[in-house]
């Protein structure tokens, strides 16, 4: 072991037990007996076995001080110096309206779902309206990125008398996994651009710390002249996703964008607000959101033995779980969904063709300009 200018070096296990069974040789002489049956060899590799665990311990807590290297717990401490919490499980959530007979009481942690996928349970006890409808929060059973698309919420696990029918109107906010130790890593390298001041990274990181912003891109116009995005000279345009709404949903961005910004330029896009700085003065204050393009994904698989019976299924959430959190300006690459495909038991290959929504898919790869985001669903998925 040495700890040098290019870090901690440590033996492995066949390392170590070459290096015992020399220096057992040099000190009793070359025919001592070192066989997995010997005394002597049942002995160096119980030692060197003994010596690798502490050579492994010492690694991690050398590790642990390298956020690129630390893992769990040591670069959850990392993440915390820079304010930086790793994301926690949390499940999906969906509105659900109820129908049946009137005064017809609905209890808490009753449970409906999507048939054949995910299960919900009602968050509060409420009764059917007079006209035969109410409408309750539901959670998922479980943590993760469970989707529900709307009117797929129909099947009722709990029997309730008077409780005929449910389903949800819109799509269920799509609950997450704990974030992984990449993705903290990923956030936490981001974080720390933030700490400089008014430049284009540290506005992009500000943004993306916001609660109701996934993606954000800052351009820059540093000319005397309207750029190729049609940015004003001496001016920047945020672009963001998702859509927040407008005020007051998403005064935060406004108020991250006012804090931010440079002394003297302005801010650039399709919304606006006005905000007081400090001095009573009103500051306008622009954003633009990005434009969705909805991708349309089309895989023929040829399959072997051990493809599941959901097996389309699997082949579908892999494509989403591939696709997920594409960055504004980001392709599409059929190749992602090739892989993904290939990830799921018994597909033996796959074609992939696809195109931005409504265009019929053909074999291409999808191209994002600098202020569109790709995103990919479901139900936008035909595998074959």
């Amino acid at each position: 072991m040495t700890v040098d200018s290019t870090g901690l070096t440590i033996k492995t296990l066949a390392e170590l037990r070459a290096d015992m069974r020399a220096d057992a040789r040099a000190a009793f002489g070359a025919g001592v007996q070192l066989g997995a049956d010997s005394i002597f060899g049942q002995l160096i590799d119980l030692v060197a076995d003994i010596a690798a665990q502490n050579y492994d311990v010492l690694q991690g807590v050398y590790d642990a001080f390298d956020a690129d290297a630390a893992l769990g717990v040591n670069l959850d401490s990392l993440a915390s110096l820079t304010g930086v919490t790793r994301e926690a499980a949390r499940a999906s959530t969906a509105l659900i309206t109820a129908t049946g007979t009137p005064a017809t009481l609905i209890p808490l942690g009753t449970l409906v779902r999507v048939p054949g996928g995910a299960t919900f349970a009602t968050s509060a006890p409420v009764n059917i309206g007079g006209g035969g409808l109410v409408d309750v929060q539901a959670v998922a059973t479980v943590t993760g990125a469970l989707e529900a698309p709307a009117g797929s919420i129909t099947e009722i696990v709990t029997p309730v008398v008077g409780l005929s029918s449910v389903t949800n109107a819109a799509d269920a906010v799509t609950g997450r996994d704990v974030e992984t130790d990449q993705e903290l890593r990923a956030r936490r390298a981001e974080s720390l651009q933030a700490q400089g001041e008014a430049t284009d990274p540290a506005i992009r990181a500000a943004l993306l710390a916001l609660e109701v912003v996934d993606q954000a891109v800052v351009i820059s116009n540093r000319t005397l002249a309207v750029d190729a995005f049609g940015i004003p000279p001496k001016s920047f345009r945020a672009v963001v996703w998702p859509d927040a709404g407008t005020l007051p949903a998403d005064v935060s961005i406004f108020e991250t964008l006012y804090r931010t910004q440079p002394s003297g330029i302005e801010s650039d896009g399709a919304r606006s607000a006005t905000v007081t700085d400090s001095q009573g003065f009103d500051q306008t204050i622009k954003y633009s959101v990005a434009t969705e393009l909805r991708a349309l994904i089309d895989v023929t698989l040829l399959t072997g033995a051990g493809f599941p019976v959901d097996g389309v299924d699997q082949v579908k959430a892999a494509i989403v779980a591939a696709t997920a959190g594409l960055d504004i300006g980001a392709d599409l690459y059929r190749i992602t969904s090739i892989c993904a495909a290939a990830e799921v038991a018994g597909v033996l290959g796959a074609t992939v063709l696809q195109s931005i929504f409504p265009a019929a898919p053909a074999a291409a790869d999808l191209t994002a300009g600098i202020d569109e985001i790709i995103t990919v669903d479901l139900v936008d998925i035909t595998v074959t």
